[in-house]
């Protein structure tokens, strides 16, 4: 599985409007969806993410589909009871987490959201040449961050910093791996800042189409092996 997170530090203003007994019902479908993964309550958010590489790594070439089956069970859970917590401050309230750790299941979900349904075809055709880019170009990727990085420090925060941002990203999928996968990674970032930061949405670049296959599979990798801390915490902490 590709992960993608950017975490942002409560940049944009969220819908507070996320009732007791929508967060009391949500928290329940998080809970049975978590039971997946060995936990019996809401773990903090890097212990989620450990727990569920060594899952998905022993689960195989099944690990995607299995991931998607499990999310589309918990999304079909939220969807008639979560109501205003659909954010990053209602998620803080669900599962009674910080804003880090709201901010990272918040980007999770989305993430979800788009690779079990719209994105999921391309991403069991392409795994390997997304996954090489983590693999052989962790330098080129780290440019990216530190000029985002550098533009917030530097300045007061603008949503234009994200689109850069991605277009940095966008840029080096599509080097390596075909304007299609510059398409549909542009178009996972996105949608994961325009749902942690919802002020950006319409502000982030405009994406190819990745309804394609990409020829781009000349890799050594003998075997499925995912990684489930794929390009996590591009920005550990960023206070705007």
């Amino acid at each position: 599985m590709i992960f993608f997170f950017v975490l942002i530090s409560a940049a944009a203003t969220q819908n507070p409007n996320c009732t007791p007994d929508a967060a009391a019902a949500s928290k329940q479908c998080y809970l049975t969806f978590l039971q997946n993964f060995g936990f019996s309550d809401i773990p903090a958010y890097d212990d989620f993410q450990t727990a569920l590489h060594t899952t998905l790594y022993s689960l195989g070439g099944q690990g995607i589909q299995s991931m998607c089956n499990w999310f589309q069970t918990l999304d079909s859970c939220l969807i008639p009871v979560i109501g205003g917590c659909n954010n990053t401050v209602g998620c803080q309230k669900i599962l009674g987490v910080d804003t880090k750790n709201g901010e990272e299941y918040i980007m999770f979900y989305a993430l979800q959201k788009f690779q079990c349904n719209e994105g999921y075809n391309f991403l069991m055709n392409n795994y390997y040449c997304l996954e090489s880019v983590e693999q052989h170009h962790d330098d080129e990727v780290q440019v990216c961050k530190d000029n985002l990085t550098q533009s917030i420090q530097n300045n007061s925060f603008n949503c234009s910093y994200m689109a850069d941002f991605i277009n940095c990203i966008t840029n080096l999928y599509q080097k390596y791996c075909g304007t299609p996968a510059g398409g549909y990674i542009c178009t996972s970032l996105s949608r994961q800042i325009e749902t942690a930061m919802p002020d950006c949405t319409g502000t982030t670049p405009q994406c190819a189409s990745y309804n394609k296959v990409a020829f781009f599979h000349n890799l050594n990798y003998k075997r499925f092996v995912p990684r489930m801390k794929f390009l996590q915490h591009h920005l550990r902490k960023l206070y705007f």
